[in-house]
């Protein structure tokens, strides 16, 4: 069954519940954003994209592993560009597992949530979790997995394999505008303060285990 976000949406601020009774709340000091007007993202406010000029600018554009800030800006000048109104917004993304989010960044055109950096979806998370237990997977096995995934998917347009117009179900983003150099500089700032951030326990170096082994292969 597709994991449902529990959250409460108070005046100046949204409190989302994890698992074993955890909460994240933003904007905080642990989990801030760079605006003070902010909105949760997910299946239920966005849609499918259904004009092929926004497919085929979403399909043009080189993406990086690891380089949500980057990738996020270049999709939106290439949009803005074109005559769209496209946002950046960077903040926070919650996954299925009902752990703590990651700090992020995607673009926003219209009520489409437009983002290069997710290519792992719920079907895929399905499909990595009866191989997990088919297979009896350990974590190396499941970074494996994850990069012959990824190696699979090189030939498939970006519209086919990310997250494209209406969010996945496996995730839900709580974000406001924001540009690249924010996020960035956001992000670094947060692993200064706070060594021991649960938002980036797997990150060293700015990159996961996962995204430096995708890494070396997309290059």
């Amino acid at each position: 069954m597709p994991y449902r976000f529990q959250y409460r949406n108070k005046k100046d601020r949204l409190v989302v519940a994890l698992e074993d009774e955890e909460k994240v709340v933003i904007p905080s000091r642990l989990f801030p954003l760079e605006r003070k007007s902010y909105q949760p993202i997910n299946d239920e406010n966005t849609r499918p994209v259904e004009e092929q000029k926004i497919t085929d600018i979403f399909d043009s554009i080189k993406y990086e592993v690891g380089k949500c800030y980057s990738n996020a800006e270049k999709l939106t000048e290439a949009l803005r560009k074109e005559g769209y109104p496209a946002i950046q917004y960077v903040g926070w993304l919650f996954s299925g597992e009902g752990t703590y989010p990651v700090h992020h960044s995607f673009v926003l055109l219209y009520d489409h949530v437009l983002d290069l950096s997710i290519e792992f979806l719920e079907r895929d998370i399905y499909d990595l979790r009866y191989a997990t237990l088919k297979h009896n997977l350990s974590a190396d096995g499941v970074r494996r997995y994850i990069v012959q995934k990824y190696l699979e998917k090189q030939q498939v347009k970006n519209h086919q394999k990310c997250k494209f117009g209406k969010c996945d179900k496996y995730y839900m983003y709580v974000a406001a505008e924001g540009s690249r150099e924010e996020g960035i500089a956001r992000n670094e700032l947060l692993r200064k303060e706070y060594p021991s951030h649960p938002a980036f326990r797997d990150v060293h170096n700015g990159m996961t285990e996962t995204q430096r082994l995708l890494y070396k292969f997309q290059r």
